[in-house]
């Protein structure tokens, strides 16, 4: 499997969603149009500003058949067991789309690997240790779509819990170990408190320190930057 990896052989024993084997070659994937067609409009929803959630109830919505589906229509065997209801899409699902670098056309190999051959569960590799083989096969999006859909979802800006999104949401990072910031607000009895705090904290106090800075306080080192810049 490593001299087939490094090769650039694709180590998937089946053909991502959108693709299929082709039939004199069956290490070399086609373009399977009806799946490749759901692909593209999943792209294009997420450059319009939605997320995988809001993505896979419009698709549940207008009765597209999952991965898992389709694949069982046309006669794939999948390892994935088909949803217990019909067209019922996860957000999960569609994130796992979105981020397939192999619709741009390259192959992707050792993305993940097993920790002993005892256990089944596949672990996520760094992507400095993958093996990337650009236009081995046709691509389903263009690079710059691909692209702009990972930088659209890596500085995605959601709403709190109050349903309230910051317009500085996505774009701070603490000072210092780098993470991203994040938002929430909270309403006080007297007025609406909003602040960004670091994510390193919430998600492992040993990691990073329990700082915080008032929405309020960026905005207005944001002006008094721009104001700098303009004199």
């Amino acid at each position: 499997m490593q001299s087939r990896g490094n090769a650039g052989i694709p180590l998937t024993t089946s053909a991502p969603y959108g693709y299929k084997k082709a039939p004199e070659d069956k290490n070399h994937w086609i373009v399977d149009e009806p799946a490749a067609k759901v692909v593209r409009q999943i792209f294009q929803l997420s450059i319009s500003g939605l997320g995988p959630t809001q993505i896979a109830k419009k698709l549940r919505s207008e009765g597209v058949m999952t991965p898992s589906e389709y694949f069982q229509s046309v006669g794939i065997n999948c390892p994935t067991k088909p949803p217990a209801h019909p067209c019922n899409w996860s957000s999960g699902t569609v994130a796992g789309i979105l981020d397939r670098q192999e619709y741009v056309g390259d192959t992707v190999n050792f993305r993940t690997c097993r920790q002993s051959f005892k256990q089944k569960k596949q672990l996520d590799r760094p992507q400095e240790d993958w093996k990337v083989f650009s236009d081995t096969h046709p691509a389903i999006i263009d690079r710059e779509t691909f692209a702009l859909v990972q930088n659209l979802r890596q500085h995605r800006r959601r709403p709190d819990r109050t349903g309230i999104v910051s317009m500085f949401s996505g774009f701070l990072y603490c000072a210092d170990c780098g993470e991203k910031l994040y938002y929430a607000s909270s309403k006080s009895s007297k007025q609406p408190q909003a602040y960004f705090f670091c994510s390193s904290y919430r998600k492992n106090s040993n990691v990073c320190s329990a700082h915080y800075i008032r929405e309020s306080v960026v905005g207005q080192l944001v002006l008094e930057g721009l104001q700098r810049l303009f004199r």
